[in-house]
């Protein structure tokens, strides 16, 4: 049976999904010096007719090649037209991944916020009458313990506890901890709050390295999607194909 690939290409990290329909038929996350092997052996045991990826840096001119022999290609950036208005003033800075996570919740959701936590923290705004309001972005779990290392003389890079977190650190690694990982929770329930307020009542959508991480210590209700660039991805394609 024909399926579609689709490619979520990070900083270091690939993640590749093979969708048979809107079914996720098989995920595969691997690093980049992997790439070229993963794509071959991917389209080796699949019989793929479209390809779409969305990419933060250059994807390299091997893989696209390959893919281009093998495949129709489409690449997800600020021309590609979508099935949802945007009000983003500078589409073509908007981040691929960022409007591939809006499109994942594109008819399962009516009014949503989608938090994505990986090396940053973004938040996307899709409203009544499938409407990309925008969003924010701000530094991730990560970013956060170097940057506190990184910047002082003396505070220490730590890890994020698995511990319950105490209310106030009377370390300086619990007060660290306490710091960042409580920071970031007030931060996303403040977001939630605003949009809300702004909008009206919306679906929390989580997706992100970390996010079942932060979602165990949210009061919120929120839902967690952890392909859900990969499904908006593929809701893409199927539409590009659809309306060609």
């Amino acid at each position: 049976m024909v399926s579609n690939l689709c490619l979520d290409i990070g900083n270091t990290r690939w993640k590749a999904g093979v969708f048979n329909g809107e079914s996720l038929e098989t995920l595969q996350v691997f690093d980049s010096q992997h790439a070229v092997e993963k794509i071959k052996a991917l389209l080796y045991n699949h019989s793929i007719e479209h390809t779409i990826f969305s990419t933060v840096n250059q994807i390299s001119e091997e893989v696209l090649q390959y893919l281009q022999s093998h495949t129709q290609v489409l690449e997800l950036n600020h021309k590609t037209q979508l099935p949802i208005q945007s009000k983003y003033e500078t589409p073509q800075t908007l981040g691929p991944d960022r409007i591939a996570a809006v499109m994942g919740i594109f008819g399962v959701f009516e009014q949503a916020l989608v938090i994505d936590v990986g090396t940053c923290i973004t938040y996307d705004v899709l409203t009544n009458g499938n409407i990309y309001q925008g969003g924010n972005i701000s530094p991730g779990l990560s970013m956060r313990f170097k940057a506190l290392n990184h910047y002082t003389g003396k505070l220490p890079l730590i890890d994020p506890t698995t511990d319950e977190l105490v209310r106030i650190g009377s370390s300086t690694e619990q007060a660290i901890q306490v710091g960042v990982i409580q920071g970031i929770l007030h931060e996303i329930e403040g977001f939630i709050e605003q949009y809300s307020s702004r909008y009206g009542e919306m679906s929390v959508i989580m997706t992100g390295g970390d996010s079942n991480y932060l979602v165990e210590r949210l009061k919120k209700m929120i839902f967690v999607r952890p392909n859900l660039v990969l499904e908006g991805l593929s809701k893409i394609l199927v539409h590009h194909v659809q309306n060609k």
